[in-house]
This record gives C-alpha cells, sequence and structure tokens, in this order.
C-alpha cells in the first residue's frame, strides 16, 4: 500500500507545476489510481448526490472520489497538508506524517489515496 501511495505522489508532485488538464493526468497517474477513481459526474448528478447524502449516517459513507475531484485539492489555494514521511509499522499500520497549515485539517483527499491504494 505504501509503494502505491507513494507511487501516486511522485506522479503528482512532479507535474504540478506543468497545470496538465483532467485528460493529462489520466495519463500521467498510475493507472490503477484512476481506473479506481469513480467517473466524473454532471452538475445535475452532484447536486442530487448531495441531496441523497445529506441524509445518510457516516456509516453509509463510503462514496469513491472522482479524479477531479481528488485533483482540486491539491491546488494551490486548496492545500492545507503536506507529506512530510511515511513508515511501515508491521504487515498491517502505516504510519503517515503530515504537515497541516490548517486545523484540523481537511485529509478526505488523502483518506481516498490510502482507501485507492488498499483496492490496488
Amino acid at each position: 500500500m505504501i509503494v502505491e501511495q507513494v507511487e501516486v505522489f511522485i506522479a503528482l508532485l512532479a507535474n504540478l507545476d506543468s497545470h496538465p488538464d483532467l485528460e493529462g493526468w489520466r495519463q500521467i497517474l498510475p493507472r490503477w489510481f484512476v481506473e479506481t477513481c469513480r467517473p466524473e459526474e454532471s452538475h445535475e448528478e452532484a447536486e442530487a448526490w448531495l441531496r441523497s447524502w445529506r441524509l445518510i449516517s457516516p456509516a453509509e459513507e463510503e462514496r469513491g472520489w472522482s479524479l477531479a475531484n481528488w485533483l482540486y485539492w491539491f491546488e494551490p489555494d486548496q492545500r492545507f497538508w503536506y507529506w512530510w514521511d511515511a513508515q511501515v509499522v508491521d504487515r498491517d499500520t502505516v504510519r503517515v506524517v503530515i504537515e497541516a497549515h490548517e486545523m484540523p485539517p481537511p485529509l478526505g483527499s488523502l483518506m481516498w489515496l490510502f482507501k485507492a491504494a488498499g483496492q490496488a
């Protein structure tokens, strides 16, 4: 799992300054990650999901992220945390250290990467 996460971050960080469009990111990021992301939605589909999401419990919230939504949180104005270090503790545990500029930091994009890497 840690290898997959690092693979995504290397590709992401190496290309942030070139500002690729969504199709460019699909070519740059590892195929397994792109394929794990859910399909993009229309505005109407996103609004319908948001209405239904407001009615579900946190335990039911198992929706994946689209690639565009995930990439949004790495734009300079949306980035509130930075990957600092990671260590494999044992077969079932990885310790990740982040630097946060807001408390609590919005970590949904990082959590999606963990979930997607676990499915790879």
